[in-house]
């Protein structure tokens, strides 16, 4: 039969907006381009007292603030523009600090933490950066008036309290050049040269600061900056020339202050457990530990290290009674490390193996350690543990953009009530106070709100559920929740408000069950855990608070299987395999995996799990299972990792009789081979070899029933690799003539039966775009960039409909910035679809979905920051078919509809029904849109006012097809019409009358 114009024309549908910007989520204003450039000035582990620029260009200067680490507990205590040095913190709660300049006016300041008890003490002196310690309760600094040079005064918070205390040298010469302070003395270097009293002096706090040592060498500005101490002795660092230079230690007295060692590199100092340490020497920053003296310091080493283990410099803190700390461990690279004085040991191999995952900016806070790395993850970002490095996870998923620094070269982390605060500047905020509680990580405030930049909501992780995509955003009046868009802006709603207010749920792994989305978020009350929705506030609901509280079950792999979703979670060290039917009751356990922080793996391969496990009935350690759910119907696939060692499977991924998963052994993280599985111990087998390769399998990604991966054969070059399954058929994917050969694979997807990747050329790093036809076998360049080094601006390859085209961002180095691509495998094919973000600015696109005749994707400009963006499948040159739902079982099976060819103007296009009633019809049905499933019987009507369209008959199997065309109409480019059949067979679920299959959502296109 012949699909006639005026049914299509029903499905047609328009942009709301112009361009491609959708819908402006969040259309209110956001931080400038600067950002506030947060400073801290002091913490006592509670509240945070830090400076920011709070963009008013008629203040001079900063204002002083005050946090707890919550958006609720940052207090404004100054708005006059100020120019401010470190403070200190009084155990009283006062914070005393310096002013220079400013709005307001200069000299020694006091604040109780609120706007009004916050003001000058002293507006005479002139206090000196950074040079101010707490001794006895009292705040000691150096300061000068104007008849006095730098001396040394104290401070109890009031004005009658701030005294001078000793002068070092008469008049306007300054007598004080360092301060730094042990529990028993404040120690002061300075003096007169002249009278030979040039050197260190030490007070107990009452009685005049006397000389213990003379230092005529050393380099004051930059001497003693490194200083820890305990039970009345401090060490501190001494910059000059030999041999005075190096580490020192003193207890106040003459006798007491010896060189511990002579060294021209002082890296940190640090006290834990009552033991003071420090990192420096002659080969390096090496670690030692001491008492204050030469007999009771040694050398603190690893099984294997000579000399001191070699650290890095990034001072270590007293987690739990040891010093934690970044140091080489063995076999381990730089990770995190913990001692005692006497032992090493390794907290966390954050990079498996002998790559280095280098942590850097430690802190503890609330009985958790916080530090920052890159460790697995395409950025440096914040991550958590408990203080024996176990359950070392990230925390945030910071981006810096463009023009961002991320945490700069040295993380600053300050730890406060609500866990730590620290500044990060990305390309949208520029540098502002974040904060995190372990769990996750926020903008704490957003002083600088210069509207050089538009807000952004932020719109990730898009998920089509029948006619609607979920994904997560941040709204104007919410935080980071749940929203869907049906492709209008009127259809575009928040769907939960699950973190009420500001904070932020933070939902991702969307999946779709039944008429509902699976997915997780986090409420303070109950952490990062399981949710539902049919769609509204109303059905969202929490399904299962996994670990029970505040704590988070980390879930991780939700998968689609026998009419449930299974998932993993990680309740403490456990790792437990669950599954949902998308309801409270039908959340439960199934069993326990194993004690590990190796990463989960789980995918559905037929009737079967894989998933990873460690059997008690199996004797081995942690290896890839096959699984019907149960723990009596698990079994070991293959023991990897021989024994007990523990296997860790990168990449695992499922085709259409197979799967294929990469492996390393236990913590190492260089890939050991690749295998296939048919689910069976028998069909689990290797198709790379040890000795001659290919070696580093990678980037698995599943064409037809083949695999095509990334990999090598000397260890250095990778390419393209293709396999069936089979060693013998495992081969390189090049050109069959040999005249073309692709450069290193950067990405591979798949769309419309057609192989697409992307690549670096090995010559100039330039861009390349290549296709793989399985049918012929043919490898095509498709597209070359002339720009050196464009490879690097490829990413976020997708195809949002199989109909043998990709999008994906490039930067053509034709000015216009980072912006989205299209490409249908042919040269022609291949061009930029829009300048999102006008001129050489990034649009920045990122992975969409489609839903009717649109993608939606996220992009960004700014005049709106990164929003919800759409185009029209026409724009792109595609057309869609989708199967949407699910259909119900009948007498003799479940009906599917299905479409077979392209729904393009003057072609052929068939409706096919297979698992209908055998030889009989199936009655199929149409409308111009899709509608939340409404039940009649056990089945669901998908089309909203369908209308019958035509029978057609089954054969023996319960199949048939129903011929069709699309006419040559031009007015039907963008056409969207839903179909659903109803397979008739008497006594059937659907009334009686027999069973309704899935629906398909076909989109027409040019």
């Amino acid at each position: 039969m012949l699909c006639t114009a005026p049914l299509l024309a029903l499905g047609l549908a328009q942009l709301p907006l112009g361009g491609t910007l959708f819908v402006d989520i969040d259309p209110s204003s956001y931080p400038g381009l600067n950002g506030s450039n947060p400073s801290v000035l002091a913490s006592d582990g509670t509240r945070v007292f830090f400076e920011a620029f709070p963009g008013d260009l008629s203040e001079p200067g900063f204002d002083v603030y005050v946090t707890d680490g919550t958006t609720a507990g940052t207090v404004r205590l100054t708005a006059q523009g100020l120019y401010t040095h470190d403070g200190v913190i009084l155990p009283g709660g006062d914070f005393i600090f310096g002013v220079v300049a400013g709005g307001g006016p200069s000299g020694l300041w006091r604040s109780d933490g609120t706007p009004a008890g916050t003001s000058p003490l002293s507006v005479s002196l002139n206090v000196d950066s950074g040079q101010m310690v707490v001794f006895n309760g009292l705040a000691w600094f150096m300061a000068e008036v104007p008849s006095d040079g730098y001396e040394l005064w104290r401070s109890d918070g009031t004005v009658a309290g701030t005294q001078l205390f000793q002068s070092f040298i008469p008049g306007s010469t300054d007598g004080v050049e360092e301060i730094f302070a042990s529990d028993t003395h404040v120690y002061v270097f300075g003096g007169d040269k002249s009278l030979g009293t040039y050197g260190l002096w030490a007070t107990d706090g009452v009685q005049p600061a006397t000389l213990i040592r003379a230092f005529d060498n050393a380099l004051a500005w930059k001497s003693f900056k490194h200083t820890a101490a305990v039970g009345g002795r401090v060490v501190f660092d001494v910059v000059g020339p030999a041999p005075e230079h190096g580490w020192w230690a003193s207890d106040g007295t003459p006798a007491g202050t010896v060189q511990l060692e002579s060294t021209n590199l002082a890296a940190w100092a640090a006290e834990a457990g009552g033991k003071l340490y420090f990192a420096g020497g002659p080969t390096g920053a090496r670690l030692r530990v001491t008492d204050g003296t030469v007999a009771g310091t040694s050398e603190v080493n690893t099984q294997t290290s000579v000399g001191g283990q070699q650290v890095t410099f990034t001072p270590g803190v007293d987690a739990g009674g040891k010093l934690t700390y970044s140091g080489v461990f063995p076999g381990a690279g730089v990770e995190l490390c913990a001692t005692d004085g006497t032992t090493v040991e390794l907290l966390s191999d954050l990079d498996p193996g002998t790559a280095s995952s280098t942590p850097d900016g430690l802190a503890v806070s609330g009985g958790k350690l916080y530090f920052v790395t890159d460790a697995g993850l395409s950025s440096r970002q914040l991550w958590s543990s408990a203080t024996d490095g176990s359950g070392a996870a990230p925390v945030s998923n910071l981006e810096t953009g463009t023009d961002g620094m991320g945490f700069g070269d040295t993380p600053e982390l300050s730890p406060a009530a609500a866990g730590v605060v620290f500044p990060y500047a990305d390309y949208l905020t520029g540098e502002e106070l974040f904060t995190s509680d372990g769990l996750s990580t926020d903008l704490l405030i957003n002083v600088n709100d210069d509207e050089f930049f538009a807000a952004s909501s932020d719109p990730r992780f898009l998920t089509r559920l029948w006619g609607h995509v979920y994904f997560a955003a941040r709204g104007a009046e919410q935080g980071d929740e749940l929203w869907r868009t049906d492709g209008t802006v009127e259809g575009t709603l928040l769907v939960a408000d699950i973190n009420p207010g500001p904070g932020d749920a933070t939902p991702s792994k969307m999946t779709a069950i039944g008429d509902r989305i699976v997915f997780r978020a986090r409420r303070p009350d109950v952490g990062y855990e399981l949710w539902g929705t049919s769609g509204d506030q109303a059905s969202t609901e929490l399904l299962a608070d996994i670990a029970p509280g505040p704590d988070s079950s980390f879930l991780t792999e939700l998968v689609r299987f026998n009419d449930r979703i299974y998932f993993v979670a990680r309740p403490d060290l456990e790792q437990q395999l669950w599954s949902t039917d998308g309801t409270v009751a039908g959340t439960s356990k199934c069993f326990d995996l194993y004690q590990s922080s190796i990463e989960p793996r789980l995918a559905r391969l037929g009737d079967r799990l894989l998933t990873l496990a460690r059997l008690d009935t199996h004797p081995l350690g942690i290896e890839l299972c096959s699984s019907d759910g149960t723990l009596a119907g698990t079994q070991v696939l293959a023991d990897l990792s021989p024994g007990l060692g523990n296997s860790r499977v990168p990449e695992l991924v499922v085709a259409e009789s197979q799967a294929f998963f990469n492996f390393s052994k236990d913590s190492s993280s260089v890939i050991e081979g690749l295998y296939r599985t048919d689910g069976t111990p028998a069909g689990t087998v290797a198709l790379t070899d040890e000795v001659v390769g290919p070696f580093g399998p990678s980037l698995l990604t599943v064409l037809g029933d083949e695999l095509v991966f990334r990999a090598s054969t000397d260890g250095i070059v990778t390419q393209a690799w293709l396999t069936d399954g089979t060693f013998a058929n495992t081969r390189p994917l090049v050109d069959p003539a040999g005249s073309q050969q692709p450069g290193e694979p950067l990405q591979f997807r798949v769309s419309g039966g057609v192989l697409f990747f992307t690549a670096s050329s090995l010559s100039s790093g330039s861009a390349e775009l290549w296709t793989y036809e399985p049918i012929g076998g043919q490898v095509t360049k498709v597209y070359a960039s002339n720009v050196f080094g464009s490879a690097a601006s490829l990413g976020e390859f997708w195809a949002p409909a199989d109909d043998g085209r990709v999008l994906f961002q490039f930067d053509a180095g034709d000015g216009k910035g980072v912006e989205l691509w299209t490409s249908d495998g042919t040269p022609s094919g291949t061009q930029a679809v829009a300048d999102i973000s006008p001129g050489a600015g990034d649009g920045d696109p990122k992975v969409g979905a489609q839903v009717g005749s649109h993608v939606v994707f996220t992009a960004g400009d700014p005049e709106h920051g990164s929003e919800l963006h759409a185009i029209s499948t026409a724009d792109i040159g595609g057309w869609a078919v989708t199967e949407v739902g699910e259909g119900c079982a009948g007498i003799s099976g479940t009906p599917r509809l299905s479409g077979a060819g392209a729904p393009v103007l003057g072609s052929s296009f068939d409706l096919v029904v297979s698992g209908g009633e055998p030889a009989s019809v199936a009655l199929v049905f149409f409308g111009s849109a899709f509608t939340s499933p409404a039940p009649l019987g056990s089945c669901g009507v998908f089309v909203n006012a369908p209308t019958y369209f035509e029978t057609l008959a089954t054969d023996a199997s319960g199949s048939g097809v129903l011929p069709g065309a699309i006419p040559a109409d031009p007015a039907l480019i963008e056409a969207t019409v839903w179909f659903q059949a109803l397979a008739v067979g008497f006594g059937g679920p659907f009334l009686g009358l027999g069973a309704t299959s899935n629906a398909l959502e076909v989109v027409v296109g040019p």
